[in-house]
Formats: structure tokens, C-alpha cells, sequence
């Protein structure tokens, strides 16, 4: 694959979620913050490389019915990649970290981009035109994909080396790999969605990006970088967890 003149990675649209780490477990909790605005759609993430590549397409308020949530998330994509130089026919492909709408839901605003997938997500959704991806396979240039299962079973990540403030970096975007910042200051795994796969397989999940990257990109929250200090804060907080969970 030839090298690209430059690698840019951007957040073009900020996930938010509906149930912090902190929050009341509960559907009044949701509806409040619905209420407010927040609707809890993914984190999107732009890679343009020697292809230009989408990461997750968000979608608010995901279980609402009325078809103007529908016409407002897209407005908001195509407002987010205008303001970004780009147009949905110029994006390569749209890699999907699983099949949630929340992350997918606006995938039918690139029918000529290739779906890109992990090979588990292909293999449970044959019907849905997803192209495989093996686990360490180069999407673009200097990014490639991570299986990081878990929150589902075919979840993956993917893993960028880029340049950020004139040093390398490697940026992990993560999707609900790591769903926000609290939830690795707490510990919490989220569990809530009915197809959860593996609690265990979540944390070697967490474990392995923090392995892998110095800037985390959560499936809905902003960016984080993974210190020394927030390492040993989550290895000591999952050795209690775990104990919990035995």
C-alpha cells in the first residue's frame, strides 16, 4: 500500500451518553437526559490516509421512532464532514466498531463507501453487504484494525500512527471498547446491552488498547491519554472487580 503524503485523524462528531458511570441505573434516568437533549449517539472519527475512512457514524436517540431524528442525524453527519472538507462520496470506506445503531445508524448516507467489518460481525450479518477485516489487517495506511470483543462479540477497534502535535502518537478509537473516561476510572463494564458477549473478554479488551495506544478516542466521550497514573488506577481497581465477579 503506497504511503500517504499526510495521515490526518479527527473527531468530526463527539459521542454523548445517557448513563454515566455515576448515574442512577434506570430508564428514568435516559428519559431525563433525552429530555435534555442528550442522545447518546457514538463518538465519529475520520482517518484520511492514502484512503479516506470513517469510523462509526453515530445515530441519537436510537430507539425513537419518529422519522425526524432520522432526517436530523443526518443533517448533523453531513454538517460535521462539510465542516471537514469532505463530501459522503469521497469517503473509501465506513468501518463499523459493531452493529449498534447508535454507531450504524447512518450508514445509508454512503452507498458507494466499502462497510467495513470485523470477520465475526461479517460472518453474524451475511445480508448486510460488510466487507472482513482480519484482526491486525490495515484498513488505510497506518491504521488497522483491532479485535477487542466484549461489549459484543465481533467488537473491534481500530489503531492509528499518526503525528499529533508534531510527535508520533498512536490513537486507539476505541468505540464501546471503552465507552468513556469514567467508566475506566470507575471500572465499570458495560453490560446493559441484551447482546453483551464477555465481561472478562471486555477488560482484556481495555487492557490491550491501553497496551496498544497513548490517546484514547471512547466510543462517547472526548480523548484521553493513558498514563502511567491511569494504568495503575485501572489494573488496581479491575484486581478488585474481578474478586467481586468470582
Amino acid at each position: 500500500m503506497k504511503a500517504p503524503n499526510y495521515l490526518m485523524v479527527r473527531i468530526i462528531k463527539v459521542g454523548t451518553l445517557t448513563l454515566e458511570p455515576t448515574d442512577l441505573a434506570g430508564s428514568l434516568t435516559i428519559r431525563c437526559k433525552h429530555e435534555l437533549g442528550v442522545g447518546g449517539g457514538s463518538t465519529v472519527t475520520l482517518i484520511r490516509s492514502d484512503r479516506t475512512i470513517l469510523v462509526d457514524t453515530g445515530f441519537d436517540f436510537e430507539d425513537s421512532r419518529d422519522t425526524h431524528y432520522v432526517k436530523r442525524n443526518r443533517q448533523q453527519l453531513l454538517f460535521a464532514l462539510r465542516r471537514n472538507g469532505v463530501t459522503p462520496d469521497q469517503i473509501d470506506g465506513v468501518f463499523i466498531s459493531h452493529w449498534h445503531k447508535d454507531h450504524f445508524g447512518n450508514l445509508s448516507l454512503f452507498p458507494h463507501a466499502r462497510r467495513l467489518a470485523s470477520e465475526r460481525l461479517c460472518r453474524e450479518l451475511p445480508d448486510e453487504g460488510l466487507v472482513p477485516v482480519a484482526d491486525g489487517e490495515e484498513i488505510a495506511t497506518s491504521a488497522r484494525m483491532v479485535l477487542t470483543p466484549g461489549h459484543t462479540d465481533g467488537h473491534a477497534s481500530v489503531i492509528v500512527g499518526c503525528q499529533l502535535g508534531g510527535v508520533a502518537a498512536r490513537v486507539a478509537i476505541a468505540g464501546d471498547a471503552i465507552i468513556s473516561y469514567g467508566d475506566v476510572l470507575t471500572g465499570r463494564i458495560w453490560s446493559y446491552n441484551a447482546d453483551f458477549f464477555d465481561r472478562n473478554l471486555a477488560v482484556e479488551s481495555v487492557t490491550q488498547l491501553f497496551n496498544q495506544a497513548d490517546i484514547i478516542i471512547p466510543g462517547h466521550d472526548v480523548p484521553f491519554s493513558v498514563t502511567p497514573h491511569l494504568r495503575k488506577t485501572w489494573e488496581k481497581t479491575m484486581r478488585t472487580r474481578t474478586a467481586d465477579w468470582c
